[in-house]
């Protein structure tokens, strides 16, 4: 059984929490409808049959690739086609987990009494050694069972006397130590989970036996695994599978059995793990199959869209099918007949194995089957109506983030959300989008979301999840970090020199906070006439407003801020053409040529009363700045 299952688990626990809240009737919920698949596609295969088959982000892409063991090893499929990577021995179950916290998955394979480690990188999987534990391995399942935040291993001995089970313990850096833990079953260990299951938060060991009788191994008080109760199953017939689900929506792991015969049982937290009732009264549910058909595999997930745990099984025999029963939500199932629930999903070849993963990253769970021959792995492709969503790149910013996704809502009303938080339990969650409206139609729509009230340099985990009539579905978990907070000034900008036309002026940047780079632009009554630190005025800006503004950079954005203004004078006194001219205005034109009014003597004249009949000096002489120059004014002609 695979980590990610569990955390599928994890994530239909949440949902069905949430969408039973406040609810007063005690009426378990309704199946959803009933899922369907495009016939099954067979992946680039080589030759050889696959005994297994598991799905992991093994080269980083984002995207579920798929593994399964064939003989002398195993195949991986990534974007670019099938990969046999070879191990020796035949390869029984695998189960992919990022063992080393590198951010890739990796690969655990059951080969004879030896559990082999694939480690995850930019190119897929690499070989990593491998932890003798003898005997004869048969499942393998991961989960944190010392509580250290690193993920471990339980595998199950399936032929040796007294059937023993060990304990992978994981160091954190993909490196384990073993410790050998005692079934308690009569003959063989079948399979094994690892979850909090009896009692407290802690994580158990769930083990099926070759009897399919339920045995629980739990922590005492110095973190040693011990027995702690049994439960059977499914009656009189062998035990084959076992896998964690939140089955009636209460939050807690739940367990299903499955059983030769085509049995399954669900055994709920709040039952305290006693086998559910099935439609006939048996302490079991009955799979719809064919004659000659044996499930081997169960997988839980849903497939639907409606919120609730379904079970998926191989049949492993004539039949040439995956067996699929849709969960109520309440630990019961679709019912068909009296006595079987499910429906079949055809494939070409005897069907040694099965998994539920979103393969081309449309957000509905498919069936990915291993054959027994070529082709070696199959995948039927979710057809059911639910919307295919796929989440898209995140742009943060400090405190905020923008979100896109592709959302296709095959041809109902859609809406989508998204949800995030700083874990994969993400805790919250935008209003329905697009805000008031809905999105239609059967092609893949572009459309995005804004995130708030954010926490910079903080990683977030995120997901767009869109919703219609059908049901709803769960684009892939994706994950961003915030940015640093934009700069902040402590004290604005400011120029220094003297401020007149000829004169150099300089910007001062002010006191910054969290500036990486700083940006100078120069505004004239406050419009930008230049950018760098230093700028010496012409003659043309005597007489108006100058500024620097100064932007501060970082990663996480852009501030800027202004000096207060300076008004430039000229840098010498040219003397203007002031002949003709009124007193008053003479008094501007000298001013802005950077020369003062002096003596005026008044005259008469032929020229207009009031006007400037010369100047002392003449106009065009090049003085010192504030130059005063003398005027002769019209007193106009004598009578």
């Amino acid at each position: 059984m695979s980590l990610s299952r569990y955390l599928l688990a994890v994530a239909l626990a949440v949902l069905a929490t949430a969408l039973s809240a406040g609810t007063a009737s005690a009426l378990p919920p309704a199946v959803g409808a009933a899922p369907t698949f495009a016939a099954a596609t067979s992946l680039s295969n080589p030759p050889g049959s696959a005994f297994s088959v598991t799905t992991g982000d093994f080269d980083g892409d984002r995207h579920r690739d798929v593994v399964a063991t064939t003989s002398g090893g195993v195949v991986e499929w990534l974007a670019d086609g099938g990969h046999p990577i070879a191990l020796g021995g035949n390869p029984t179950r695998s189960v992919s987990a990022d063992f080393d916290r590198d951010g890739y998955d990796d690969l655990a394979v059951g080969d004879g009494g030896n559990a082999y480690i694939l480690r995850g990188g930019p190119t897929g999987l690499t070989p990593a050694g491998a932890t003798t534990v003898g005997g004869d391995l048969f499942d393998l399942a991961a989960g944190d069972a010392d509580a250290d935040g690193d993920t471990d291993l339980v595998v199950t001995d399936v032929a040796s006397t007294g059937a023993p089970v060990t304990l992978l313990t994981n160091d954190g850096h993909g490196a384990f130590a073993k410790t050998p833990l005692d079934s308690g079953c009569a003959s063989g260990a079948i399979a094994a989970a690892i979850a909090p299951l009896v009692g407290d938060a802690r994580a158990d060991i769930a083990i099926l036996c070759r009897t399919a009788q339920l045995r629980f191994l739990a922590p005492n008080g110095g973190g040693v695994f011990v027995p702690s109760g049994t439960q059977p199953t499914c009656g009189g017939v062998d035990g084959a599978d076992l896998d964690i689900a939140d089955f009636d929506g209460d939050g807690a792991p739940d367990l299903v059995a499955l059983c030769s015969g085509g049995r399954f049982s669900i055994h709920l937290a709040a039952d305290a793990l006693v086998s559910r009732t099935g439609p006939t009264g048996e302490a079991w549910f009955n799979l719809a199959r064919g004659g000659g058909s044996v499930p081997l595999r169960v997988v839980a997930g849903d497939v639907n869209g409606d919120g609730h745990a379904d079970v998926v099984t191989n049949s492993h025999g004539s039949e040439h099918t995956a067996g699929v029963a849709t969960g109520n939500g309440a630990g019961g199932f679709d019912t068909t007949s009296a006595m079987t629930v499910g429906t079949r999903v055809a494939f070409a070849g005897q069907v040694d194995d099965v998994a539920v993963a979103d393969v081309d990253d449309n957000g509905k769970p498919d069936i990915i089957a291993a054959l027994a021959g070529s082709p070696v792995v199959q995948v039927a492709r979710n057809a059911t109506r639910i919307p295919g969503v796929s989440t898209g790149e995140a742009h943060p910013g400090a405190y905020v983030a923008t979100v896109g996704a592709a959302v296709n809502p095959d041809g109902s009303a859609t809406t989508y959300r998204i949800e995030y938080g700083t874990t994969a339990s993400y805790g919250h969650a935008t209003a329905a989008l697009p805000s008031g409206g809905v999105l239609t139609g059967t092609a893949n729509q572009q459309v995005s979301g804004a995130l708030s009230r954010l926490t910079a340099l903080t990683s977030y985990h995120y997901r767009v999840v869109a919703t219609n009539a059908v049901g709803t579905t769960y684009g892939r978990d994706r994950t961003f970090r915030t940015t640093v907070v934009p700069p902040s000034v402590a004290r604005d900008p400011g120029i220094t020199g003297t401020p007149r036309a000829g004169s150099a002026l300089t910007c001062a940047p002010g006191s910054w906070t969290g500036a990486a780079s700083f940006a100078f632009a120069w505004l004239r009554d406050g419009s930008p006439v230049a950018s760098g630190r230093i700028y010496t005025p012409a003659r043309g800006d005597a007489g108006h407003a100058l500024q620097c503004r100064v932007t501060a950079t970082n990663t996480g954005g852009s501030t800027s801020a202004t000096s207060a203004p300076v008004v430039v004078t000229p840098g010498s006194c040219v003397v203007p053409t002031l002949r003709g001219r009124t007193i008053a205005r003479a008094k501007t034109l000298l001013a802005a040529a950077g020369c003062k009014l002096g003596f005026v003597k008044r005259v008469h004249a032929k020229v207009k009363h009031g006007r400037v009949v010369r100047s002392t000096p003449q106009a065009h002489k090049v003085l010192s700045a504030g130059t005063r120059v003398s005027v002769v004014v019209s007193r106009g002609p004598r009578a």
